[in-house]
């Protein structure tokens, strides 16, 4: 029972960071921003894939990060939106 909850927990985990990290893409993609990047894990990579021109990076290990371009000037509202979009899309 122990090996199973642990692989539970890890895949709980990681699918949790993954909504979390979309939800800042999607909200980054609301105000304007280009996302260069979307990268789950924070150690080797596993795969990646080009997803509406941003590249999607899994890795082992947990962690998570979402980069947005530069090309489009940053407000404060903009950056707020993008902030709170993690939190928001897991609710």
């Amino acid at each position: 029972m122990g090996l199973f909850s642990a692989v539970l927990i890890t895949l709980f985990k990681y699918v949790d960071t993954f909504l979390h990290e979309l939800g800042h893409f999607f909200a980054g993609k609301l105000v304007g921003y280009e996302i260069e990047r979307v990268v789950i894990g924070d150690r080797k990579p596993i795969f990646s894939v080009v997803v509406f021109g941003t590249s999607f990076i899994f890795c082992y290990g947990f962690g998570g990060l979402t980069v947005p371009g530069t090309r489009v000037k940053i407000s404060k509202l903009r950056l707020s939106v993008f902030a709170l979009g993690g939190v928001f899309f897991q609710i």
